[in-house]
Formats: C-alpha cells, sequence, structure tokens
C-alpha cells in the first residue's frame, strides 16, 4: 500500500466513523420523544414510571441495560409480545437513545 491509498483508506475509515456518530446524533431528544409518546408511554409513562408493580420501572434505569433488553425483545431472547411489536420498530441507535433518555430520570 502506498502513502496515496493510505490516505484513502483512513479518509474513509475516517467517514464511516463519522457517519456511525453522526446516526447517533440524528436520534435526537425529539425523535425519542416521539417514540415514547408513540408507545412507551402507555404502560411505562413518559418518564419511565411504571403505572403498575406489574411494569418495569425504566426511569434511572442503566442505558445500555434498556437498549440490550430491547435488542432482546426484538431477536426473541426475551419473550413479550407487546414488547416484542414495540422494538421491532426501533434500529440498535433508537434503542440506545431510549436507554440514555430513560437513565437521565429520576
Amino acid at each position: 500500500m502506498n502513502l496515496r491509498q493510505f490516505w484513502k483508506f483512513f479518509g474513509l475509515i475516517c467517514t464511516f466513523l463519522l457517519s456511525s456518530a453522526s446516526t447517533l446524533a440524528q436520534v435526537d431528544d425529539a425523535r425519542v420523544k416521539r417514540i415514547i409518546s408513540g408507545s412507551c408511554f402507555i404502560c411505562h409513562g413518559p418518564t419511565g414510571h411504571h403505572t403498575t408493580e406489574l411494569i418495569p420501572k425504566l426511569a434511572g434505569q442503566n442505558a445500555e441495560y434498556i437498549a440490550r433488553q430491547l435488542a432482546n425483545f426484538k431477536n426473541g431472547t426475551r419473550v413479550n409480545k407487546e414488547m416484542a411489536e414495540m422494538s421491532s420498530k426501533l434500529s440498535s441507535e433508537e434503542m440506545l437513545a431510549l436507554g440514555k433518555f430513560f437513565e437521565k430520570q429520576n
């Protein structure tokens, strides 16, 4: 690999990394709030405080844990018809963004 090829390859890697970061940045608070108001709030409330003892409280929970559990519902590792349906529509970036939102809640 000559120097020109190296810099071209390096530029491609940087572009990929920046586009990946911008994808996560695109899942902003407005998108998170639309997702929550579209489905999460029904059971978990708008800030992750459950309305019944049978529903998990999401407020203050670890962001990566929430994202992992949503992914588990999506791929069938965890089984719950309602959660599987709701998580099937989410990207991994949206799952992490939701986790970060709920993690910030008291």
